[in-house]
């Protein structure tokens, strides 16, 4: 899966969550505001989603399996630490 970083907002360290990268996917997709953080040993990255209030948060976007969330993770993380080494180290 072909990702490419287009922007980096690093945040302070909150629960884990590292910042927000804007992305495109492949030639004709962009998306902004994908989660990225570092919990419990690993690093992940999470579609962006929206809050419905009383702390509770809805997916935007989703992938329909966990095989192509998994592919979509692993490149932005990739795309992210390629840029901004620091960005998911604990």
């Amino acid at each position: 899966m072909a990702v490419e970083l287009l922007a980096w907002t690093s945040v302070t360290r909150d629960s884990g969550l590292c910042g927000y990268a804007d992305v495109r996917l492949g030639k004709t997709l962009r998306i902004n505001g994908v989660a990225v953080g570092f919990t419990k040993g690993s690093a992940w990255a999470a579609t962006p989603s929206k809050s419905i209030g009383g702390g509770k948060y809805e997916k935007v976007v989703e992938w329909l399996n966990r095989e192509s969330s998994d592919r979509f993770a692993a490149a932005v993380l990739s795309a992210v630490e390629a840029s901004h080494p620091e960005a998911t180290s604990s």
